[in-house]
């Protein structure tokens, strides 16, 4: 008989101890899993960073999901061999989206979606994807933040994704999948105005600071959330252009308006001399993600598709601003 209530409370035991575990992974207020990618990490990390910026399940108020046990499954075979933050998180950003099957789209149903709702559906926003990336980076370890603003020099505004890695924080385009701090927008970023709060750029925190996060994607902005202005930082990366040249971008679009990635050439329509030629980019990319050059002011441009480039799509005289030119085809 003591065998028969030895043996059931072992197996209580075993039950009551998968049951608190399994509720303790479901939970999205739950630790432990935040503590298990920060002890797992080779890299260390301040308390304050694990707290503001691996601890929290949310960014910028989206729905909660419980996104970590899954995320934790699916990427820390992805980062297992990198050796520091920017290594993992530039890992991620280029593998994620095959796995997850979420791609850019301005079709997506909200915004700020949860993980779980843009993978359901298969489409973000860049807010959408930037939540999806910070939740993949924050599940093994990577402390990574959400940053915003609305573009000064240009109608719209843009989301992005911030990590830190030993005292520095270096920025990525969600989806991008290209480098640190060598994004489409560096450029755009550089026209914020830190004294413009309409103006200056965001990264949302989890502790209060005095100030909270603007979020464009709200009728009026304002939020609860904290958040830094780190608008500084960003007014490093200004391009500086030679004197009398402007920096021009080039969107093609089908007949009936759809964005259209085609290689096109750019000629000077003087003289007939090749300045520039690139890809221009389809809706699975940001509707503010341009192929741009740098031409001089004034230059008279005729712009052509790589595969006819005497079949001209159309001309343009640049002017003396940046200008996004929509070329249409016939």
């Amino acid at each position: 008989m003591n065998r028969f209530y030895f043996f059931v409370s072992i197996v209580l035991s075993v039950i009551f101890s998968e049951a608190y575990a399994y509720a303790a992974t479901s939970a999205p207020e739950d630790a432990s899993s935040a503590h298990f990618a920060r002890a797992s990490a080779p890299w260390k990390m301040p308390d304050s960073i694990f707290r503001n910026y691996v601890l929290p399940d949310t960014s910028v108020g989206e729905p909660r999901d419980n996104w970590r046990p899954l995320f934790r499954e699916k990427f820390l075979p992805l980062v297992k061999n990198c050796k520091t933050p920017t290594e993992a998180a530039e890992v991620l950003n280029r593998e994620i989206w095959d796995i997850l099957g979420v791609r850019y789209s301005p079709l997506r149903d909200r915004p700020d979606q949860s993980p779980f709702h843009s993978m359901r559906i298969g489409k973000a926003s860049c807010t959408g994807l930037s939540i999806l990336l910070i939740d993949a980076c924050r599940a093994v370890g990577v402390p990574a933040r959400f940053v915003g603003c609305r573009w000064k020099n240009k109608p719209g505004n843009h989301s992005w994704v911030e990590i830190w890695d030993d005292g520095e924080w270096k920025h990525l385009g969600a989806g991008d999948g290209g480098a640190a701090n060598k994004t489409w927008f560096d450029v755009d970023a550089a026209q914020a105005d830190p004294n413009d709060p309409r103006f200056s750029i965001y990264a949302a925190c989890a502790e209060p600071t005095g100030l909270t996060f603007w979020a464009s994607w709200k009728l009026n902005g304002a939020t609860n959330i904290p958040a830094l202005n780190v608008t500084e930082r960003y007014l490093r990366l200004a391009e500086i252009l030679p004197p009398g040249t402007v920096r021009v971008s080039f969107d093609l679009r089908s007949r009936a308006g759809a964005r259209l990635a085609r290689k096109i050439i750019v000629f000077d329509a003087e003289c007939g001399k090749e300045l520039a030629r690139g890809n221009t980019h389809d809706n699975r990319f940001d509707l503010n993600d341009h192929l741009s050059f740098t031409f001089p002011e004034k230059t008279k441009l005729r712009i052509a598709e790589a595969d006819s480039p005497q079949k001209t799509i159309a001309e343009f005289v640049v002017s003396k601003k940046d200008e996004v030119f929509v070329l249409r085809l016939p």
